[in-house]
C-alpha cells in the first residue's frame, strides 16, 4: 500500500503594507524584544527614520516609486528589504544561516 503524499502548503509572504502587525511581530522574533526600543533610540539620536521600521511604514504610506526601503535589524546586522508592494525580503548575506532559516520559517522571502 502506498504512503499518502503529504503536501506542504506554503504560507503567504509577510507584508508590511497589508499586515504590519504580523510582520512586526515576526521581525521581533528574529531581532529580540529590545529591537523596537533600539529603533526608537535610533530615531531620537539621529533625528531620522532612515533604516527603521517606522521609516518603512512612512515610506509605504507615501505610495513609493522607489524599489525598496532597507530596515536594519538589531545592531545593524540583519537587513530587511521592504518592496513598494510591502513584501519583505530578508538578506541571507547579512545574517547567520540560523537566522535566515528562522526568517524563512516565519514567512519572509529570504535571498
Amino acid at each position: 500500500m502506498k504512503e499518502p503524499k503529504i503536501e506542504k502548503l506554503e504560507q503567504p509572504l509577510l507584508n508590511l503594507k497589508t499586515n504590519p502587525e504580523e510582520a512586526t511581530t515576526a521581525m521581533v522574533k528574529i531581532e529580540g524584544p529590545d529591537w523596537l526600543e533600539h529603533q526608537e533610540n535610533w530615531i531620537r539620536n539621529l533625528k531620522s527614520t532612515e533604516h527603521t521600521l517606522k521609516g518603512a511604514l512612512e515610506w509605504l504610506a507615501s505610495n513609493p516609486s522607489d524599489d525598496s526601503f532597507v530596515v536594519y535589524g538589531l545592531g545593524g546586522n540583519h537587513r530587511y528589504y521592504v518592496d513598494s508592494d510591502g513584501t519583505i525580503r530578508f538578506s541571507s548575506r547579512h545574517s547567520l544561516p540560523k537566522y535566515a532559516e528562522m526568517a524563512e520559517e516565519l514567512g519572509f522571502k529570504v535571498q
